[in-house]
């Protein structure tokens, strides 16, 4: 049987958090699918700091063109889930 992951996420999810989980998955020959709660792009950002302030920037970064609608998704077929960021606050609400 194939290992089928999804990886749900939503916008301002750190870059590294989706691509690295991503491209790991490319690299094992395992079936990767990203997918948001609504079908639309997603942007990505990344966390910088600059020497004037205490605290890290947000900055955007790469954008997911037209992710496919979690809801279209054959579910039953995916063996492993990866929750991002605080998606799972828009999809069961």
């Amino acid at each position: 049987m194939s290992k089928n992951v999804l990886i749900i996420t939503g916008d301002a999810v750190e870059a590294l958090e989706v691509f690295y989980p991503y491209y790991r998955c490319i690299e094992e020959n395992i079936n990767c699918t990203i997918a948001s709660p609504v079908k639309k792009s997603l942007q990505t950002v990344v966390h910088d700091f600059l020497p004037e302030m205490e605290t890290f920037t947000e900055k955007w970064d790469i954008k997911l063109n037209l992710m496919p609608r979690l809801k279209r998704l054959n579910l039953l077929i995916m063996t492993h889930l990866l929750f991002l960021g605080a998606v799972l606050l828009n999809i069961f609400v």
